[in-house]
């Protein structure tokens, strides 16, 4: 037996974890992380991760967190059906929003109570397998409660509230001021194990 030290995928912290050497393998995910989920996931599937940076009006970094949000089943679906031929705009247009902290679920079609989306501000592919898809929230967007995000793809999705596939959703609290800006970036990672 013997100790590993590893950074969680999820959380980046850093943990132990005993295990027999070249018998078992292991995902990094740590105790809490593995808790909230319930199962490890399986990593020859679609994963994603979330870091929102909040900078003040100089710029300066004050707060970094990272969270994994939840790929939703009518997202999952519009994938396949892109595979399938049945859709051809899998595009993610744009993010959102909300103040409603209920847990996010697999059935989640639209953000619990959607207040804020803005279109995407950029995309790029960093890697092999992966999409990076950055949303910048000026000072003065989305003043006040900050309780769950989503982001929107497909022919619908469009400037208005609830349109669009929610392709993934994420909890993330927050009292957003007028004095500090967002940037919120989500990685869609595509993996064998």
């Amino acid at each position: 037996m013997v100790d590993c030290i590893f950074e969680c995928i999820f959380c980046g912290e850093l943990t132990t974890h005993e295990r027999l050497m070249a018998k078992i393998r292991i995902l990094p995910v740590c105790d809490e992380c593995y808790a909230r989920m319930g199962r490890v996931p399986d990593l020859r599937r679609r994963e994603s991760n979330v870091v929102v940076t909040a900078r003040d009006l100089q710029g300066q970094i004050t707060d970094v967190t990272r969270l994994h949000n939840l790929l939703t089943t009518a997202g999952l679906n519009m994938e396949r059906n892109g595979l399938y031929g049945d859709v051809s705009d899998l595009e993610v247009k744009y993010m959102g929003i909300g103040d409603d902290s209920t847990t996010p679920a697999l059935a989640d079609t639209t953000l619990g109570n959607e207040t804020f989306r803005k279109a995407r501000t950029s995309q790029s592919k960093p890697a092999d397998g992966a999409v990076l898809y950055t949303q910048y929230v000026a000072p003065a967007e989305a003043v006040g409660a900050i309780e769950e995000m989503g982001w929107f793809a497909g022919a619908a999705a469009g400037a208005g509230a609830d349109t669009g596939i929610m392709i993934a959703r994420v909890l993330y609290t927050r009292t957003k001021t007028n004095l500090e800006s967002l940037q919120i970036e989500r990685t869609d990672t595509f993996a064998e194990a």
